[in-house]
């Protein structure tokens, strides 16, 4: 697994400590563009998505699901699975569990 720091030269630099001034402006720019590449992916409120089918998104592996609302870090989604109770539908999911959105 490679190291953070050598990943691209970016890192290296703001874990040395060389963008410290910056690191609000940098989470703030981040979070937008989380927010924006979500919904340039097809990912935004109506819209059908596959979560990933991974040991990371646990007993959700591999649903689908209707997207309620798009957070900056998270997605606010309902489950497309008439075998679980309506109640127990709703999930607020990290953006890195949805694999895509589902062509319908």
């Amino acid at each position: 697994m490679a190291l953070l720091k050598d990943i691209s030269p970016l890192h290296a630099e703001i874990l040395a400590g060389e963008h410290d001034a910056d690191l609000e402006t940098l989470r703030q720019s981040i979070a937008h563009r989380l927010k924006v590449a979500a919904r340039e992916n097809g990912i935004r409120p109506g819209a059908i998505v596959e979560l990933v089918d991974d040991p990371s998104a646990g007993n959700l592996a591999g649903k689908k699901a209707r997207v309620i609302k798009v957070n900056q870090k998270t997605v606010s989604i309902d489950l497309l699975d008439e075998s679980i109770p309506e109640w127990k539908r709703g999930y607020r999911v990290s953006t890195r569990l949805i694999k895509g959105r589902v062509n319908t």
